[in-house]
């Protein structure tokens, strides 16, 4: 879902949107343009949008990052609600592969081993992304200045997209666990695949 947020969500829209920035008079179709930031007494712009990354920078010392560090800055909450809120307001949850999930799902349910297995598979899920929570914290906690930390950036929205998940399993009514389970699976073989990119990476390096 996270990557599904930031290549929906326009940086440019989500400023408009969250905060008091109004661009009808800027010329949005550039790379890159700057304006005042609204996130502190700008008299010179100092805040870059980057349209061709859907990134923003204040360089006056506000922050950076993508579309959910923006919503989480100027809403002031933290990126696991800055996560839900995108996806609720900007109606990705909505979408025509989540209906078609969980009527699947809903179809089947109507077999008791179905059921069965279905609520194992919840179950193994949730505790899946909980391990996998767990080793992103501990990751995190290894964090030491503020340079790793925007360097580290994925780990705290990965860290927001568990906790999603997980809320959406534990709380969730049954469409929303359908999903939350077809879209953690989803993400974690993506996970592995791009893991294992890394790895033959470095033994080409090393290779080399």
């Amino acid at each position: 879902m996270i990557e599904l947020i930031k290549a929906s969500v326009p940086i440019t829209e989500a400023l408009e949107h969250y905060t008091n920035v109004d661009l009808s008079r800027i010329n949005t179709t550039r790379e890159r343009f700057n304006i005042r930031c609204s996130f502190h007494d700008d008299r010179q712009p100092s805040f870059t949008i980057y349209t061709d990354t859907n990134r923003w920078k204040c360089w006056a010392g506000c922050g950076q990052g993508d579309v959910i560090d923006l919503v989480a800055k100027a809403q002031g909450i933290p990126l696991g609600q800055a996560v839900r809120l995108l996806t609720e307001q900007m109606g990705l949850h909505k979408g025509p592969q989540k209906k078609k999930v969980t009527k699947l799902v809903k179809k089947q349910l109507s077999d008791k081993k179905v059921i069965s297995e279905y609520k194992n598979l919840l179950q193994e899920t949730f505790q899946i992304l909980l391990k996998v929570e767990k080793q992103i914290n501990q990751r995190i906690k290894k964090v030491k200045n503020i340079t790793e930390a925007e360097n580290s950036a994925e780990l705290y929205h990965k860290k927001a997209y568990i906790s999603h998940l997980l809320n959406c399993i534990a709380y969730g009514d049954e469409q929303e666990q359908a999903y939350a389970v077809y879209m953690a699976q989803q993400w974690l073989d993506n996970e592995i695949k791009e893991a294992g990119k890394d790895e033959r990476a470095s033994t080409d390096h090393i290779a080399g």
